[in-house]
């Protein structure tokens, strides 16, 4: 796993090793691929995560989360999103069929905060994808967590005492929302709540933290 604030932790070896690219580019590569230092050598092909079986996202995004995907620029070939050859490989990789359109028909689309609530809308200024984040709060019950020095999500990873203020503060935050949220449905539905031999529940919202 990789260590404490790793887009701080990249950055300084990249910085470190300024003068040879190469050089910087492997110290940087260090961070994400030999975080603790055992590994005399690199092999990013058989290093990396198999992200399709480790995580979850990928499994999500091909079954009801898609979003179209391009890139253009300087670094990088121009390319359009390929919805089919997408589907395809969501077919051949877990045997399911993307749904395009599911997010916005169920969640709706940019018009989601209607009926939504309880979400905590959290984002990292150092990471690219905050751009299209929420970062002003929509409502009492759809806060935004806007957190300066924090790539991608950095508070959800376990504390550690090398993090940013920033991030604990915005943990400390987050914790308030959500303890306040369960204890408020916990509350309202105290009647129907109990455990399978009939007793209520003795723990508070606050223990699962």
């Amino acid at each position: 796993s990789t260590g404490a604030w790793p887009v701080n932790a990249t950055c300084s070896a990249l910085i470190a090793h300024g003068s040879d690219p190469l050089v910087a580019l492997s110290a940087g590569l260090q961070n994400f691929y030999n975080a603790t230092g055992a590994r005399t050598c690199l092999d990013p092909a058989a290093d990396e995560p198999d992200w399709g079986t480790g995580n979850g996202w990928p499994y999500l995004a091909c079954g009801e989360l898609y979003f179209p995907m391009g890139q253009r620029g300087m670094w990088f070939p121009h390319t359009q999103p390929d919805i089919a050859g997408y589907t395809d490989g969501c077919w051949k990789q877990f045997n399911v069929s993307t749904r395009v359109d599911a997010a916005a028909q169920q969640l709706g689309g940019f018009r989601f905060n209607t009926g939504a609530s309880n979400i905590i809308f959290s984002n990292g200024l150092l990471d690219p994808w905050h751009t299209s984040g929420v970062l002003k709060s929509l409502s009492p019950r759809l806060p935004a967590v806007v957190i300066p020095e924090a790539a991608h999500h950095l508070d959800l990873r376990g504390p550690n005492p090398d993090d940013p203020v920033y991030v604990q503060d915005a943990r400390r935050v987050e914790e308030q929302y959500i303890t306040t949220w369960i204890a408020e449905w916990f509350a309202a539905n105290a009647d129907a709540v109990k455990l399978a031999d009939g007793r209520k529940p003795g723990w508070r919202a606050r223990d699962l933290f």
